[in-house]
């Protein structure tokens, strides 16, 4: 594979421009549903995030004096913001971004004053600031897709990811690493679900594989790619990011091969024809049902959103019907006016 999809890739993850990547690199990512991982978002924020926040806290730990004295993570959570706010400019400060930034922000300052960081608050909070800087983004669909998404996971982990989440407490590394598999899974089974009506209404198709290629793509880049990219990002100004370009170089064309290999697979890429506004309007109502109630008819949400998959159409209507008898005659007028 060329190092121009390379150093690509890499220019995407950091600044979100993908210029530099060829078509077809871009088109095997779409295809995998890992398009997602190109454009500045709230998983590439919460990596660095999580990521700054650990060497935060257990960097400082190391210090008798800053472990006594200190509320490490408090002080952890403090020293995040700024190099989150680094990265987001650096990035361009895209809506999903800027979504992302705010969110984490608000769940930063949550930590400090012993509050639930997740919340549907926050969504708020993020939604009505970038709604009041950019009105126009309520039509765009990075603002559609990366708040419907984040909504779902918020709605559904708000309740229903605590016992999963004190199971693995009790439990060793097995469980752990039981449990992150599966939140993997879940979480794009739910962002996927909730993001695939929008999908196939503004872009006419979505892939039946995200769910295999996330599951591989995701731990790459989480634990692997942008560690190594925060790390080069810090070395840089002193000339030392050769000491884990090699790596950093390796792990992207391994994403890459990822990336094509899972395009290649049946089910990667389903072109569907424009829907009905039913569809999306029936999804919508029974989502916000869902998310926004805690008692148990939130369920009843469900209804709504499946009849809304009822009402997918597989086959495109005819824009122009020509009867059969005179087709021949169609055809032969089609030639004439092509040859004249």
């Amino acid at each position: 594979m060329p190092d121009q999809d390379v150093g690509g890739i890499m220019a995407a993850l950091i600044t979100g421009t993908r210029g530099g990547i060829s078509n077809a690199t871009r088109q095997a990512f779409a295809d995998a549903g890992l398009a997602h991982l190109l454009a500045i978002s709230g998983l590439h924020l919460s990596l660095i995030a999580g990521f700054v926040f650990l060497m935060m806290r257990r960097g400082l730990s190391l210090s008798m004096y800053f472990a006594e004295s200190f509320d490490l993570k408090k002080t952890a959570a403090c020293l995040t913001i700024p190099f989150l706010l680094f990265y987001l400019v650096i990035s361009g400060v895209g809506i999903p971004a800027l979504r992302a930034f705010l969110m984490i922000c608000l769940a930063m300052m949550a930590v400090i004053i012993d509050r639930n960081p997740l919340s549907m608050r926050l969504v708020c909070f993020a939604a009505s600031l970038i709604l009041f800087i950019y009105p126009e983004s309520l039509l765009s669909a990075s603002f559609q897709l990366s708040f419907a998404a984040v909504v779902a996971l918020i709605g559904v982990y708000e309740n229903g990811w605590r016992p999963f989440h004190l199971w693995a407490e009790r439990g060793g590394i097995f469980k752990k690493m039981t449990l992150y598999l599966v939140g993997i899974i879940a979480t794009t089974l739910i962002a996927s679900y909730a993001a695939t009506p929008l999908t196939i209404s503004i872009f006419q198709r979505f892939s039946l594989q995200a769910v295999l290629g996330n599951l591989v793509a995701i731990p790459l880049t989480g634990f692997i790619i942008m560690p190594l990219i925060v790390i080069f990002l810090l070395l840089m100004p002193v000339g030392g990011e050769f000491l884990v370009t090699p790596f950093l170089k390796g792990a992207i064309q391994l994403l890459i091969k990822v990336s094509l290999s899972i395009a290649t697979l049946p089910g990667a890429a389903i072109i569907m024809p424009e829907q009905s506004p039913v569809f999306l309007t029936l999804f919508i109502i029974g989502g916000i049902w869902f998310c926004l109630w805690q008692q148990r008819w939130r369920y009843l949400g469900v209804i709504p959103m499946m009849l809304a998959f009822c009402c997918l159409k597989f086959v495109a209507d005819p824009k122009i019907l020509i009867p059969e008898r005179e087709q021949a005659i169609y055809g032969t007028l089609m030639v004439n006016v092509l040859f004249v």
